[in-house]
């Protein structure tokens, strides 16, 4: 029988599937090492679970500072305990452009305008700035630098002093006409972006008014403000030419794919975050009305993240780890609702199913029709334990649940704990992907199934045709990427 590699990374561009319909919607491919069946295996995404909620209010910033993690949403700033809760530290401005940084003593919040200053006791705004509005900040090389909101002009602290502002240690971003959208420090550089432009800035080891020194500049900006995330010593940010970019500067590489791009063209981005699993470093660019695409630095692929049944969009705006959070490390979102997540191999969101999509490429013949035979899909099968009680057992309301096997709702009353296959269902297109078939369910077997297998005979005839598997069992059942496929 051949083999074929069944599905690669996220391609496909919205509205136009049958160039490629290939997507990878909460999975995300990694390498197997040596010899064996495949290639590259699909592994599930993180779920999420519940720890804490600033009510109905959209969280506005994550951040660290003092060797401890804050949060900003609902006009106030928060510390983030080791146990998940949040303790109020003060009130400061509700602004979706919310910036929390700081050294091992102060925390630093710029929102609304103003600039904060958190030391542990109080929060104070310190006096004597060069402008009015404060639009971001960064600390870099000792120095605080807070920029001008729609403005050029950067001004800079005392070395090692966040509340002591000199009114004359200022500089400009004025090599080309634009204003200062973010500043952020790079490899102890400060990096200035306009929606034009990018400047680099270098700590000169000088004092007051010459602490600073202009390095460069570049013609590529910032499309918004809140899609520039930074991790390690590099960025990833959403160009103004509405291309992704890893790196700042003449040395920035382009990431982005035509899907991506018609995705940043034509849908509304709103947040670039950052999070990690399994060895993998995820940047996430977030959209307000479809599903995120997520960059995996490793495999230098994309994929999407989603929430329910529908794919719709993750909620997730910001995130933050945690080396001590409550039973262990974790990364924690936080999202527009005002949730306090932590991500965790839980294979749910929340008490909701996540739904695992893995979309083919169209496989065409030349021109002629063709038969597929025989289609095949190997996972890890046997190592989970189901059952209706605990699993999906997903609440649909008036004391039903709904049952995965037929998609009908049964009493709670009814469920007696027995153990059930998991379920994995296949979707068929013939028109490269802009229409599917019916669910076409396997049964993936029972704890000790170990040799269960997930083949679909006699598909039929087709000019082009498309698979789409779709799981969304609360157990972690990764698939092989190389699938067999019998076609004449």
């Amino acid at each position: 029988m051949p083999l074929v590699e069944f599905t690669g990374q996220t391609v496909q561009e919205a509205g136009n599937p049958a160039v490629n319909s290939g997507r990878l919607i909460n999975f995300y491919r990694e390498i197997v090492m040596g010899a064996g069946k495949t290639t590259h295996t699909l592994q599930s995404v993180l779920g999420q679970a519940y720890y804490n909620d600033i009510g109905a209010y959209s969280i506005r910033g994550m951040g660290r500072g003092n060797e401890k993690n804050y949060l900003a949403g609902n006009g106030k700033l928060y510390e983030m305990t080791d146990a998940g809760g949040l303790v109020d530290k003060g009130n400061i401005a509700d602004d979706e452009n919310t910036t929390i940084s700081g050294n091992y003593s102060d925390v630093t919040i710029v929102c609304g305008g103003n600039y904060y200053v958190w030391d542990g006791a109080t929060i104070s705004e310190p006096a004597t700035k060069t402008f009015a509005e404060v639009g971001s900040h960064c600390y870099v090389g000792g120095y605080t630098v807070i920029t001008e909101l729609d403005g050029k002009r950067f001004q800079w602290s005392d070395l090692g002093d966040a509340q002591t502002l000199d009114a004359l240690n200022f500089a400009s971003m004025d090599k080309v006409d634009d204003n200062i959208t973010r500043a952020f420090e790079l490899q102890g550089n400060l990096m200035l972006m306009g929606p034009k432009s990018t400047e680099l800035w270098q700590v000169t080891g000088a004092a007051n008014t010459e602490a600073f020194a202009y390095v460069s500049s570049w013609n590529r900006g910032l499309k918004d403000f809140n899609l520039l995330v930074k991790f390690d010593d590099t960025v990833l940010f959403v160009g103004d030419d509405n291309n992704a970019y890893i790196g700042a500067g003449g040395g920035a590489v382009d990431v982005t794919t035509p899907g991506l791009n018609a995705a940043l063209t034509n849908s509304d981005a709103t947040h670039c975050f950052y999070y990690e699993d399994r060895g993998h470093k995820f940047c996430v660019i977030r959209f307000s009305d479809r599903p995120a695409w997520v960059f995996d630095v490793k495999m230098r692929e994309w994929h999407e993240r989603a929430e329910g049944a529908g794919d719709e969009q993750w909620r997730a705006t910001h995130a933050v780890y945690s080396a001590t959070w409550d039973d262990g490390a974790a990364w924690v979102v936080g999202n527009e609702d005002g949730e306090v997540l932590r991500l965790s191999r839980t294979n749910k969101d929340l008490n909701g199913p996540l739904r695992r999509t893995a979309i083919s490429s169209p496989i065409y013949i030349g021109d002629r029709p063709f038969t597929v035979n025989k289609l095949e899909i190997n996972a890890r099968v046997g190592s989970q334990t189901l059952n209706d009680s605990t699993d999906f057992g997903l609440s649909v309301g008036d004391g039903f649940m709904l049952k995965v096997e037929t998609g009908f709702g049964l009493l709670v009353e009814d469920v007696d704990g027995t153990e059930r296959n998991a379920i994995i269902n296949l979707y068929e297109s013939r028109d490269g992907g802009y229409t599917w078939s019916t669910a076409k369910p396997r049964s993936m077997g029972k704890h000790g199934d170990y040799t269960q297998r997930m083949v679909w005979w006699a598909r039929g005839q087709y000019r082009q045709y498309a698979a789409k598997l779709v799981i969304s069992e609360p157990a972690d059942m990764p698939i092989n990427t190389t699938a067999v496929l019998e076609v004449v």
